[in-house]
């Protein structure tokens, strides 16, 4: 499969190609052995030669799938922490996921790009901004990953905000606090 990806890395194909051999393989290896062969991370790292073909071919559609497991997205994600990717590449995935609905495997991969500290397009940071505003509303319990994705926001781009009005504290609300249930004792 490696040699396979270096041919395909360095032609107009690639994204294709990742879409339908290289990220079906992962994901088999990965639901068969619980991880990932060395063979096939070294192609998942060769990919990124591509980095327009490693988003469209294989992280963009692993999140559209919403089958992405959490063993998944941390290899995968992985990828995304160790290596370097163009900004650019980068900003257009972020608006990508999210415009995307909730999951907490896409959310992992936003963490992940939002951790590099690029100087992310505005387009990107607001599509971010507006994909959380959009739990305001939620009734239902929502898991941690979305409060820090939204405070590692606030805290890489706290200097260029406009308006001193937002602080950590309008920031920080208690969206998602459930309330204190006394404990039977039995």
């Amino acid at each position: 499969m490696y040699k396979a990806t270096n041919m395909f890395a360095s032609s107009t194909k690639a994204e294709h190609f990742y879409e339908l051999f290289l990220l079906p393989r992962v994901r088999e290896d990965i639901r068969i052995h619980k991880k990932l062969h060395f063979c096939l991370y070294q192609s998942l790292k060769k990919s990124l030669f591509k980095p327009k073909g490693f988003y469209c071919g294989i992280l963009l559609p692993l999140c559209k799938s919403g089958t992405c497991t959490i063993p998944e997205a941390v290899i995968i994600g992985s990828i995304i922490h160790k290596f370097s990717i163009p900004e650019n590449f980068s900003s257009a995935a972020l608006v990508c996921l999210a415009e995307m609905e909730f999951l907490g495997t896409r959310s992992y991969f936003m963490k992940a790009i939002l951790e590099k500290k690029y100087a992310l397009a505005h387009l990107a940071i607001d599509a971010v901004a507006a994909h959380f505003l959009r739990f305001r509303k939620e009734t239902k319990v929502m898991p941690t990953t979305p409060e820090i994705v939204r405070e590692l926001i606030s805290s890489r781009n706290r200097g260029e905000m406009e308006d001193n009005s937002h602080s950590a504290s309008t920031i920080k609300e208690d969206w998602f606090d459930m309330p204190q249930v006394p404990m039977e004792e039995d």
